[in-house]
């Protein structure tokens, strides 16, 4: 299901098309712990690039072309954050407890972390304001394993003399078939 919201000072447009097949794609990850790691992710007919030495982040987009992100070094983000468990144990380490869920039958505590203001302006870039990002782990009561992962961004663009245009991109992930690997539990499948 393809689905999408554009909210300006003046309208406001919503589409929900649920005949669309969703897209499929692929990616390959690299990663060095803590702070290193390359990623080549192909969806949609589009290939993006992300990498970190350490130092600094940086992207190749098909539309931005290559570019270093602003803002302090992070650990790989997004959709592929619930791949390493130990990066998910040490983000999730100072998020809150908001509540319960039932995913998938199975019952979860809900983690929401923020990130900090002086984060989100510093990672804030000319006409585009970095409003929000908050990640919703669901944890197994049972195992205590990740099984989803939402990951909300809200940007606010507005260039001189415009109406601001409020872009919010929200991720879900959905991780199952834990085996384990090396005595770590991993998700095969999502």
């Amino acid at each position: 299901m393809l689905a999408f919201d554009i909210e300006t000072a003046t309208k406001v447009i919503k589409s929900r098309n649920s005949s669309k097949a969703a897209e499929s794609g692929g990616f390959v990850l690299w990663q060095m712990n803590p702070d290193m790691w390359y990623v080549e992710l192909a969806l949609g007919g589009c290939k993006i690039y992300a990498g970190c030495n350490g130092k600094l982040v940086w992207r190749h987009t098909p539309r931005l072309g290559p570019h270093v992100t602003k803002g302090p070094v992070r650990l790989l983000r997004r959709a592929l954050q619930g791949l390493d468990p130990r990066t998910t144990a040490s983000m999730f380490t100072n998020a809150r407890c908001i509540g319960e869920k039932k995913i998938n039958g199975e019952d979860c505590f809900i983690l929401k972390l923020c990130a900090d203001p002086h984060i989100l302006k510093a990672r804030s870039e000319g006409p585009a304001e970095i409003i929000r990002h908050v990640l919703f782990g669901y944890f197994s009561q049972k195992t205590g394993l990740l099984v989803h992962l939402e990951d909300s961004h809200l940007t606010r663009i507005q260039s001189n003399g415009t109406n601001a245009v409020y872009w919010e991109t929200t991720i879900n992930s959905f991780l199952d078939d834990y085996r384990p690997v090396e005595g770590i539990m991993i998700a095969h499948s999502g």
